[in-house]
């Protein structure tokens, strides 16, 4: 048996404590929730409807109006059971084993936004959970709204990275987990240095499925909700050369040196890891610079034939099939194009987004985020790029900055010319860098 037990401490006269039990099956638990608080948020109709054998704590039972009545106010002691439902097919169909669970928490848990809760881990089934931990104790903060979160219960297997403060959890055979920690360390350590990797404190989920296409990582995404997580579904059977080979985790561990951005915002947030994944990629050393920035050129161009009639703002508002390239590479545009200015100016972007609080507690939009880098970095880059591409129409023209660097496409491949004016900044964003960890 697992119990898991969580506090709020008092934030005025608001206190918060869950003790959460999961039957030894995994597919259910039961619930104990102490809860002193003026207007606390009580859980909606739905979320109630999934409970059942909903009592106070003297076992009188509590319909589902009155249990939100009874949360509004006062102090409260209530318990309920769960089932944990079976995972929904979504893109790939995951055979998980019966010994392994995953489960949403927010679907027992009502937590109140902007608020924080301690969690003590209690038991002897492994759980894998985006929770910080501080000092022995674990706190599930407040987090931008985003996808939501998952934890992962029972015999997962635990593949040490070196960089971050938890295991990553791996559903799949056993034998694959010293390839997979010498794969994600090693990428870990790239994503931070010069620096520190953004949030230590991140969940890794890793789900072995056969690989369906060219990719051994055919899927991967960032969730923000109650701490940071990256879910990725692998084809653990490929070779480490073919996952170093391979872009998706780049992308996905980029996408953390930026803070969740909301509205209009997303090309900012999938442009950036799209800029910063060929980056790391040829820093790394898996793509040399001429593939790096071949690649970078293919995909400028690609986006520039189907998003002639739509700017970057308007993107996020298409259908994602018709936007997907602009909302990819507009904004990578715009990060190279930033990058070449802030290292002009004696800086770069890495330095730029360096200088951000990670893991942020909020959601930003671009206006919003790009004033703040202007204001750390004390340059006036970020928010003038914004104003000249964020509202015009088609792929932000990076035909200038590519030629000062001496990046000349020649056919399917690209030309360096360490002639060119800025051809030193060419080669310090795609310089290769010794983190190694592991052959």
């Amino acid at each position: 048996m697992l119990v898991l037990v969580m506090l709020l401490p008092p934030t005025g006269h608001a206190y918060l404590r869950y003790e959460i039990e999961f039957n030894e099956a995994l597919n259910g638990g039961r619930v104990k929730l102490e809860v002193k608080s003026a207007g606390l948020v009580a859980p909606d109709r739905v979320r109630v409807a999934q409970l059942h054998d909903v009592t106070d704590c003297t076992g009188q039972a509590l319909p589902g109006a009155e249990l939100r009545r009874t949360l509004g106010v006062g102090l409260v002691c209530v318990r309920y059971g769960f089932k944990i439902p079976e995972l929904p097919a979504g893109r790939f169909q995951i055979q998980l084993p019966q010994n392994v669970a995953v489960f949403d928490p927010n679907r027992i848990l009502f937590l109140r936004d902007g608020e924080s809760a301690k969690v003590a881990l209690l038991g002897g089934v492994p759980v894998s959970h985006p929770w910080r931990e501080e000092q022995g104790e674990y706190w599930v903060d407040a987090s931008p709204r985003s996808s939501a979160a998952q934890i992962v219960l029972g015999a997962f297997h635990k593949v040490e990275v070196a960089g971050l403060n938890k295991p990553a959890a791996f559903v799949g055979a056993k034998r694959h987990v010293p390839k997979l920690s010498t794969w994600l360390a090693d990428l870990v350590a790239e994503t931070g240095a010069g620096y520190s990797f953004p949030n230590p404190n991140l969940q890794i989920m890793m789900f072995g499925v056969p690989q369906k296409g060219p990719s051994p990582v055919p899927f991967g995404h960032v969730i923000r909700n109650q701490g940071e997580s990256v879910r990725l579904f692998v084809d653990a059977d490929a070779s480490l050369k073919e996952l170093r080979y391979d872009w998706t985790v780049a992308h996905e561990l980029a996408h953390l040196k930026l803070p969740y951005v909301s509205g209009t915002g997303r090309w900012i947030s999938e442009g950036f890891a799209s800029y910063y994944q060929n980056v790391l990629q040829a820093r790394a050393g898996y793509y040399s610079e001429a593939e790096a920035w071949q690649r970078l050129i293919a995909s400028f161009e690609r986006a520039a034939e189907v998003g002639r009639d739509m700017s970057p703002n308007d993107a996020a508002a298409r259908p994602f099939w018709q936007a997907r390239l602009m909302i990819y590479w507009s904004g990578a545009a715009l990060a190279l194009m930033a990058d070449s200015k802030l290292r002009q100016l004696g800086t770069s972007l890495d330095t730029a987004l360096a200088t951000l609080t990670l893991p942020s507690r909020r959601g930003w939009t671009p206006g919003q985020l790009f004033a703040l880098l202007d204001q750390n970095t004390g340059l006036d880059v970020f928010t003038p790029l914004y104003r000249e591409h964020g509202d015009r129409l088609g792929m932000p023209d990076t035909g200038a900055v590519l030629k000062a660097l001496g990046v000349v496409k020649t056919g399917d491949s690209v030309l360096l010319l360490d002639s060119a004016e800025l051809s030193g900044i060419r080669q310090k964003i795609m310089a290769p860098t010794v983190v190694r960890l592991a052959q």
